[in-house]
């Protein structure tokens, strides 16, 4: 499973749209050049109603959908393994494979990682998205965690996210919200 830390534009968005509350779009997305070759690191976060965000990574074109939320770490066991399930609007749900990893001193992740087209099509649902996205994870231990968020900002998030990653997601023309 890929796993890596947490990097300096996720938190800083994470912190950001934590301040941001209502007053701006529930979704956005930054990036940074990797100092380790051409490519960018992107990530696209929106905001779930239970105080954690549901982010999108690319990295080297790989893809990986994650539940991020701020913990206290120490109370996190890492690698345990779940169903990771995101629905946006009335589409079917898809489910990826999660596992949980510790990402800094203040953060742990349920990070999702699932075919590369399974994660493609969320993100050009999520592009063309008028309303709500879902997200649950059930742990092989029996747990479920699930909670919803809104779609504001993630057509433009969207956009942006696709052209710096440089992946192949074939979006819609019109812009939604």
């Amino acid at each position: 499973m890929y796993c890596r830390k947490i990097t300096l534009v996720t938190m800083t968005l994470l912190f950001g749209m934590t301040l941001a509350a209502n007053a701006y779009a529930k979704w956005m997305t930054e990036f940074e050049d990797d100092i380790f070759n051409d490519a960018k690191k992107v990530v696209m976060v929106g905001e779930v109603e239970k105080a954690g965000f549901l982010a999108f990574e690319c990295e080297n074109n790989i893809l990986t959908a994650s539940y991020i939320e701020a913990a206290d770490v120490s109370q996190i066991q890492e690698g345990i393994f779940s169903d990771m399930y995101i629905k946006i609007d009335n589409s079917p749900r898809v489910r990826l494979s999660g596992v949980s990893v510790i990402r800094n001193q203040k953060s742990f992740a349920m990070q999702g990682d699932g075919p590369t087209d399974s994660i493609k099509i969320l993100i050009k649902e999520l592009h063309n998205a008028k309303e709500r996205f879902l997200f649950g994870f059930k742990t092989e231990q029996g747990g479920k965690f699930s909670s919803s968020g809104d779609v504001d900002g993630s057509t433009g998030a969207v956009e942006k996210f696709v052209k710096a990653c440089s992946v192949d997601i074939p979006l819609s023309t019109v812009a939604v919200n």
